[in-house]
């Protein structure tokens, strides 16, 4: 008859937190690639909406939230006006009253955000604004990131 032993030890409490690391791990190299992603996709004026992009892990959660602070970026992302991708409100051609400024702001206005100018009775000056195409720089990196970030998941997760 056999005398051995069997001990038991639990060691699901070592489990779990290797794998929470392993995944907050995941997450920060995933929310940072889309991060960078998104800023390589977004097209520059000012440089304020290429700036704006951040991401931040919750590790608690296990959640990762990847934004830009700029209001610009929903604009660029979905568009506006006629090229409006969800539904937009204002769907034809608006147009801005330019009477606050003199002619050299007109101008630089109009070189810096290509509105052309429409003229009305007694000469004011209008920009024509039919809004902006949407750019997509967030669902862009995402769609080229999404494969990459499974596979890379699922190594990680395998390590021994």
């Amino acid at each position: 008859m056999n005398t051995d032993k069997v001990t038991f030890e639990d060691n699901h409490i070592k489990v779990e937190a290797e794998m929470e690391r392993r995944i907050c791990s995941w997450l920060e190299e995933v929310a940072a690639e889309l991060e960078s992603q998104a800023i390589r996709n977004t097209r520059v004026n000012t440089g304020e909406t290429k700036r704006g992009w951040g991401h931040i892990v919750d590790e608690a959660s296990l959640e990762a939230t990847v934004g830009n602070r700029e209001e610009n970026a929903i604009w660029e992302e979905y568009g506006t006006g006629e090229y409006a991708e969800k539904g937009g409100k204002n769907r034809n051609v608006w147009y801005v009253a330019a009477d606050q400024l003199d002619q050299k702001q007109i101008s630089d206005f109009t070189y810096k955000y290509h509105f052309p100018i429409k003229y009305g009775k007694n000469g004011t000056v209008f920009f024509e604004i039919r809004g902006k195409q949407a750019q997509r720089m967030l669902t862009k990196a995402y769609q080229g990131t999404k494969i990459p970030a499974i596979k890379r998941f699922a190594s990680i997760m395998s390590k021994g």
